[in-house]
């Protein structure tokens, strides 16, 4: 019983030591959620400026800084300036290009 104070007194000082660490590492998910919530949507609004990509949904997923372009396009060229877009975005370290051509729209027109 006469170490149980000492053990207590062990117990706070390492949950206290560990806690700035397990915040800080809290914060840093959360501003890398951030960032990449940014980085989607600065993609997302330079395609939708580009008078090319009109009438089309292309998908975007950021996760620490690789982005990952879905959906459908009507030709190669399209697939290749999508990308290039995406990498003039601030904060953009990759991106991986999963977008398809939309056949069935090439037929029609």
């Amino acid at each position: 019983m006469k170490h149980l104070p000492l053990l207590i007194v062990l117990a706070i000082g390492t949950a206290a030591g560990s806690t700035p660490s397990l915040a800080s590492e809290r914060s840093g998910r959360q501003m890398a959620v951030v960032d990449d919530t940014v980085i989607s949507g600065a993609v997302q609004r330079a395609l939708a400026a580009d008078p090319g990509f009109e009438g089309y949904r292309i998908y975007v997923e950021t996760y620490r800084g690789a982005v990952q372009l879905s959906g459908w396009v009507r030709s190669a060229e399209q697939k290749a300036r999508a990308v290039e877009i995406a990498q003039r975005i601030a904060g953009v370290e990759s991106v991986t290009n999963e977008l398809e051509l939309d056949t069935t729209r090439i037929a029609t027109r």
